[in-house]
């Protein structure tokens, strides 16, 4: 009698268990659902956003710094153009396209 006790005493932790891992579950395909960039895991230099459908780089990557000076909207135009063109020349990500993004 004891050892039915104790049998169902585990199979109603494990039934517990189950239930909480399918709420978990759940959670998670919410969160992977709603979410808006996604790596890819064979180049983590771009980052895809899935509510533009465009590719972006990813900042930990990307060579931005120009002798440790941050580019902002005060370098001259020219200066990011060169950036671009030299991350383009250098294939960065395995993609040749990079471009300064627009408001258009």
């Amino acid at each position: 009698m004891a050892n039915l006790d104790i049998l169902s005493q585990q199979k109603n932790s494990l039934v517990q268990k189950i239930s909480d891992f399918d709420g978990y579950k759940n959670k998670i395909l919410d969160a992977i659902k709603n979410q808006r960039f996604f790596f890819f895991e064979n180049n983590e230099k771009i980052i895809f956003d899935c509510k533009t459908a465009l590719i972006w780089a990813n900042l930990n990557f990307f060579p931005y710094r120009n002798n440790s000076i941050l580019y902002s909207s005060r370098n001259e135009y020219s200066d990011v153009r060169t950036l671009i063109q030299n991350t383009n020349d250098k294939n960065f990500g395995k993609l040749h396209q990079w471009r300064v993004p627009t408001s258009s």
